[in-house]
């Protein structure tokens, strides 16, 4: 966190390692050629400093939904309605424009923007939106599509970014990820188990049935935007 001369404060990501000085560009270039949405983090320019490269970024926030579940756990039904739609807004704003994240989970998420006293949550770090889209490996493996190398998918695509953001909702709306029950994902007889249980009674059977459909293993079965 840091100020200008006018006391503006701003997000300094500065490069741990020259080695990865691509994704800072990759980043750089991606947030200049998005049209400016809300809930997604601004970029305000490239620099370098010390022979490191950084980007200034508007502040998402001062914990990410991460910090914010395992504080507090399971957001309200009110929060969880907002916090959905922004990350569902933000997800349409990239489809829009050809964006793939590849890295959505709970720690990208920033409590950002007040608008009548509630915080909305956008979305940041984009360092992996340019890798090749045969690279299946990136991101977090546990908000990962598990059926990204099945038959029919040649590389990343907005599926796999959509399950990622579904895997969000669950554990915003859970606590928790959903598991795999018998065996690994890819196994035929492995179901994914979802924790209806912890869903609120008056939403439970519709939560329930939307992340089935988020879920399936055949991406035709999900939802198709």
């Amino acid at each position: 966190r840091v100020e200008d001369e006018h006391g503006r404060e701003y997000a300094l990501k500065v490069c741990s390692d020259p080695s990865h000085h691509d994704r800072i560009d990759d980043e750089a270039a991606t947030l200049e050629a998005l049209p400016r949405h809300p809930r997604i983090v601004e970029l305000h320019r490239a620099l370098t400093l010390k022979d490191r490269k950084c980007l200034l970024l508007g502040i998402a926030g001062r914990e990410t939904l991460q910090q914010r579940i395992a504080k507090l756990g399971p957001a309200s039904l009110d929060e969880a309605n907002r916090y959905g739609d922004d990350l569902l807004l933000a997800l349409e704003h990239l489809e829009e424009h050809q964006v793939l994240h590849r890295d959505i989970k709970p720690a990208h998420l920033g409590a950002g923007s007040v608008n009548k006293g509630k915080a909305h949550r956008l979305l940041f770090d984009f360092s992996l939106a340019r890798v090749p889209l045969a690279e299946t490996r990136v991101g977090t493996a546990v908000y990962r599509d598990p059926y990204l190398r099945t038959e029919g998918r040649t590389g990343w695509d907005y599926h796999a970014d959509r399950w990622s953001a579904a895997i969000t909702l669950h554990e915003m709306l859970a606590g928790t990820r959903p598991s795999f029950t018998g065996g690994s994902a890819l196994e035929p007889e492995a179901k994914i188990a979802i924790a209806a249980e912890r869903f609120d009674p008056s939403v439970r059977d519709e939560l329930r049935g939307f992340f089935e459909r988020c879920f399936a293993r055949d991406v035709s079965a999900r939802f198709g935007s």
